[in-house]
């Protein structure tokens, strides 16, 4: 074991034991120390990125850009921070526009600053330049506005780490729209003066620059991101898809991951979430739908493979209680088989009451309105069209049936045939579903989650349904999955995976269990499937996923020792979150904690060539005494959530001298009062943060009695 006492800030740590073979890092001894960033640099920026929102700056009318912004930071797992202030957005490493800079967009000051900051070695990365004030700044001498360029190339003669995520055919040229699938939004091509080339579009201009600015970096992509993003995940692309299922369409994926490319290509040790549970590379998640009289025949032989097996897959009813020219109402008389999946281990999801085709069409399936029930909603297609159908009805019945018949949440819905009706995500909101898995992964160009939008529109509002798109299914239109040719359908599903893998995404399979064979297909894609992949119920990694969105952290680097400081709540609760560190294998020590100050446990691995994942966190040793402690003294917020002023409230079984901090999220003390006495019994101590000028967020209030013991409370700001 190699022993190292690590001394930060002149402050005494702990002592940091390493074991070379599992690589565990133990933490033995409690830390002290007060987090602040990024004053390592010369500008003392914090480690993170400003997300610059230029919504009201550009005139823009609905939040597409800054949504579109955003989700790139999200999936991309980054830190960041929000902000409509240019001076503010400065602070830190990274400044991220979330829309175009023209000539009206950042006043002379504004622009003056973002040039000193740049040259100082401050980052920024911008969409559509066409401010010829800030030319020099991009290294460009001009740009040419375009409606034609239908992809995008990367330089493949750089020889640059920038590319980390690109190495495949389908990553090296990026589909943006198809031509004459309808007309295409603007970009802007880019004349070069010091800038280098990243890539260009399909007419032959520069489309992605990169340029050194005195010791910082500007980047300047020709598109803006609600165009290459929000217009993907809405399926409003210019059918830019270059196969419709059963392939590898990474083109929103690049970009993504590309802005994490550049952050830690300049950020030291630049850490980030990882975007599967633990130290997995990636995560399968298993689904059937069944929406057939064979489905229900034969969906307990897979059931049955899968408990052997200890996987938990994701099961998607259609309850067809009525019969048409489409089909019989197969549903009625299952209960004692679909009980079976959930004796299993498995999970029931709603696949609509009818699995009609024409379900897309709002004409034919209009919104409606709640209150349907089986007596009541009776839709009826004649093999041609649906009559009676409403969106409220196929999505409120179903889930109401499932639910009532076998006692559980229905939280995953998934439409029949995987088409998409531009009222499904406001009435899953107001039904309460919490995943749709609707969308091919191929139609919206990712295979990342992400939150939906109401109606499909820019302008829709955001839904808390998030989306987990299939990536791969026995859904074959031209050659059908069969039992002579499963063998190389799933040799076809192991390649998309192993690219998808190689991108830490997620992979969502969808097989219908009515055939036999089916089953023998699952279990050669399983038996060769690499271990370092996870499987996981849909339901499950969403929940993941919606807590990784949340998850909060901060870092800060002195001399070679990395520090993360993140929320005690949050990691009791999200014990699958994983960071991974660039170049982490080169760090003397990593140190974890909360924000306050309660050292944190977690196993390490090396990951790639010269990465470190973090995972398995875990508060350390002996802080379960603070849970003990905290529950004799019932210290609360009240209020909480707080405007002006809150107070802290607590039953003391003896007199004390009680101390208080007010920290931020990054470590900063805001408040701080000393050795205030205080006698035994019911005592209340206020704070007033009424000309603070508080942002609103998370911020923390640490109590110390008697100097010996302490209780870290969280304190939202309205």
């Amino acid at each position: 074991n190699k022993c190292t006492i690590p001394v930060l800030l002149g402050l005494p740590l702990r002592i940091l034991f390493i074991n070379k073979s599992s690589m565990k890092y133990v933490l033995l001894y409690t830390v002290l120390f007060l987090l602040t960033l990024g004053n390592s640099s010369a500008q003392s920026l914090d480690r993170g990125i400003g997300l610059l929102d230029l919504t009201i700056q550009n005139g823009e009318d609905n939040d597409g850009q800054l949504f579109s912004a955003e989700h790139i930071l999200k999936v991309t797992g980054l830190p960041y921070t929000i902000t409509n202030q240019p001076l503010e957005a400065m602070k830190y490493a990274m400044v991220f526009c979330s829309s175009y800079l023209d000539s009206q967009t950042l006043t002379d000051e504004e622009k003056t600053s973002l040039r000193n900051y740049v040259s100082l070695g401050g980052i920024l990365i911008a969409p559509r330049v066409i401010d010829d004030e800030l030319n020099a700044l991009f290294g460009i001498s001009g740009s040419t506005e375009s409606n034609s360029n239908y992809s995008l190339t990367w330089n493949n003669t750089l020889s640059t780490s920038l590319f980390r995520w690109i190495n495949e055919p389908e990553e090296w040229t990026i589909s943006l729209g198809r031509e004459g699938a309808g007309a295409m939004y603007k970009t802007n091509s880019y004349a070069l003066s010091t800038a280098t080339e990243l890539a260009k579009f399909d007419n032959g201009l520069v489309a992605v620059a990169q340029n050194q600015y005195g010791s910082g970096y500007a980047y300047t992509f020709g598109f803006t991101w609600k165009e290459v993003i929000l217009r993907s995940l809405i399926n409003r692309d210019i059918e830019a898809q270059r196969i419709s299922s059963n392939g590898f369409e990474p083109s929103m994926d690049v970009i993504m991951l590309m802005m994490r490319s550049i952050f830690i290509e300049h950020i030291p040790f630049a850490l980030w979430k990882h975007t599967s549970p633990n130290n997995s590379t990636s995560t399968l998640m298993i689904t059937h739908d069944v929406d057939g009289t064979s489905g229900m025949d034969t969906m307990n032989v897979f059931s049955e493979s899968e408990k052997n097996r200890g996987i938990t897959a994701t099961y998607n009813i259609t309850v067809r209680y009525i019969s048409d020219a489409l089909e019989s109402a197969f549903y009625i008389g299952k209960q004692t088989q679909i009980q079976k999946l959930i004796n299993d281990g498995h999970v029931i999801g709603s696949h609509s009451v009818g699995h009609f085709p024409d379900f897309w069409d709002d004409a034919i399936f209009p919104m409606g309105s709640p209150g349907n029930t089986k007596a009541n909603y009776l839709p009826s297609n004649d093999g041609t069209i649906t009559a009676g159908g409403t969106v409220y009805g196929e999505m409120e019945v179903s889930k109401n049936v499932l639910e009532a018949d076998f006692n559980q949440a229905i939280r995953i819905y998934r439409t029949g045939h995987l088409v998409y009706n531009k009222y499904m995500v406001e009435v899953m909101d107001n039904l309460s579903y919490l995943y749709n898995s609707s969308y091919s992964a191929n139609e919206v160009l990712t295979n990342f989650p992400y939150q939906n939008k109401t109606n499909r529109s820019f302008s829709g509002s955001i839904s808390a349904i998030y989306e987990l798109p299939v990536s791969i299914s026995d859904v074959y239109h031209d050659d059908p999955f069969s039992e002579d040719n499963y063998v190389e359908k799933v040799d076809l599903w192991l390649d998309i995976i192993s690219k998808i893998d190689a991108n830490n995404a997620s992979t969502v399979l969808l097989i219908h269990p009515n055939r036999e064979y089916k089953i023998a297909g699952q279990e050669l894609l399983l038996d060769n499937l690499p271990k370092s992949i996870a499987i996981k119920e849909m339901g499950a990694y969403g929940d993941y996923w919606k807590a990784r969105e949340s998850f909060q952290f901060s870092s800060q680097l002195t001399n070679n020792n990395l520090q993360i400081a993140i929320a005690d709540d949050d990691l009791m609760q999200n014990s699958e979150i994983s960071f991974i560190i660039n170049d982490g294998q080169n760090l003397d020590n990593v140190l974890v904690h909360s924000v306050g100050n309660i050292p944190i446990d977690f196993d390490a691995e090396t990951w790639g060539l010269n990465d470190l994942i973090l995972y398995n966190f875990k508060l350390s040793v002996g802080t379960n005494d603070l849970s003990l402690f905290e529950k004799q003294l019932n210290i609360k917020i009240v209020p909480n959530p707080v405007s002006n002023q809150f107070s802290v409230e607590m039953d003391l079984t003896k007199p004390s001298l009680i101390d208080l901090e007010l920290w931020d999220l990054f470590g900063k003390i805001i408040i701080k009062k000393e050795s205030i006495s205080k006698a035994a019994g019911h005592q209340r101590i206020g704070v007033d943060i009424q000309d603070l000028n508080l942002a609103s967020g998370l911020y923390f209030c640490r109590v110390k009695v008697d100097k010996d013991n302490q209780v870290v409370k969280k304190v939202l700001v309205k």
